[in-house]
């Protein structure tokens, strides 16, 4: 047993002078190293463990720039695709099936993409909203299929390869993907 504070009972007592970090028998220091940035609070430390790993994955992550649904002035839609960087995509914000998407490669096209996005998305789901996303040139299309149970077991498939599409719908899919 160990009581109360954490110490085992029969441990011998280390006594720290006041104002002084604790000391660990063996002679390794406790408590926050005051000279490393991380510990000062402005944030020019390394964190370190699980979670630092994968919030330093996350930001590694390419993330394709894009836009939430966007309003009607054309003009403020031109000049956010030029922010982003032509080609983009134009997509139903409602959509689903390769339908109200237009590619869109310079700014002269976009009034009219735009006109034929909306109609098809509104004829298709009965919301015309669209959203821009950065054209990505050869991409792949991977997806990984996960079953499981109310039981909390969990196994996946494997990978499938998705890229074969023809107008954004895939036609095969590859297992594993190459």
């Amino acid at each position: 047993g160990r009581q109360a504070g954490g110490r085992r009972r029969g441990a011998p007592r280390l006594r720290v002078p006041v104002g002084e970090r604790r000391v660990r028998p063996g002679g390794r220091r406790r408590g926050p190293d005051v000279h490393r940035p991380a510990a000062r609070g402005d944030g020019g430390g390394r964190r370190q463990g699980p979670r630092a790993r994968a919030d330093d994955r996350r930001r590694r992550a390419r993330w394709c720039p894009g836009t939430p649904p966007l309003d009607d002035d054309v003009d403020a839609i031109i000049a956010k695709a030029e922010e982003i960087g032509y080609p983009v995509l134009l997509k139903a914000a409602a959509g689903g099936g390769g339908k109200g998407m237009r590619l869109v490669e310079s700014s002269k096209e976009m009034k009219s993409a735009l006109a034929q996005a909306r109609g098809e998305a509104a004829t298709a789901f009965g919301d015309d909203r669209v959203f821009l996303e950065k054209f990505v040139v050869r991409p792949r299309h991977i997806e990984f299929q996960i079953i499981a149970d109310r039981h909390g077991n969990c196994v996946h498939l494997l990978e499938r390869e998705c890229s074969i599409q023809r107008r954004h719908q895939k036609l095969v899919e590859e297992c594993p993907s190459r």
